[in-house]
């Protein structure tokens, strides 16, 4: 995607995020000169309040153009996000946005072929899922089974799952954009 598209996505999610505080209406963006945002993607996203993450949701599968992805997703992720307290409207100033758009995923029958800090994981087992961000790894420092073990629990799995014949383990690279790539260039 190149850098005019991931700027109109990222003013986008940002527009939308503060029309949701505002209470006023969603942004209805035009963006038919940015094909790549008008694709279905699978994409997730993350909101990060004084550098430190208040929420990080997405949707694996896709089924909706990406901006719309986003759109839904920023507002979700800035607030539904149960493993944080939530950015509230006095955080807007201090709040960036980050999206990952996720390539297709490919099945490993080992995980010799899993890269850290290249690819992004998902562990199914039985109908659960687990899915982890490639940088998720790198920003923690670890080791692929300790990224597959978290995806794991992440899934609600023993955290040797990942181990289990039956279990299937896909990979996956992310394009991966923030605001702060942009900001000094605003």
């Amino acid at each position: 995607m190149d850098a005019p598209s991931k700027r109109a996505l990222l003013q986008l999610a940002r527009e939308t995020l503060a029309a949701y505080f505002n209470r006023t209406p969603l942004p209805v963006p035009d963006l038919e000169q940015f094909p790549a945002v008008n694709r279905p993607s699978g994409v997730f996203v993350t909101v990060y309040v004084n550098e430190a993450l208040q929420g990080c949701l997405g949707h694996i599968e896709p089924e909706k153009p990406l901006y719309r992805q986003v759109q839904e997703l920023v507002v979700s992720a800035a607030t539904r996000d149960p493993r944080f307290q939530g950015v509230q409207r006095d955080d807007l100033p201090r709040t960036t946005i980050e999206i990952s758009v996720l390539s297709e995923f490919q099945e490993i029958k080992t995980i010799d072929d899993i890269v850290p800090g290249q690819h992004g994981v998902l562990v199914e087992l039985g109908g659960q899922r687990g899915i982890l961000l490639p940088q998720v790894a790198v920003k923690r420092d670890w080791s692929v089974e300790r990224f597959l073990a978290e995806s794991c629990i992440k899934a609600h799995l023993p955290r040797d799952a990942y181990l289990a014949e039956e279990t299937s383990i896909y990979i996956f690279t992310v394009e991966m954009m923030s605001e702060t790539e942009f900001s000094n260039h605003d």
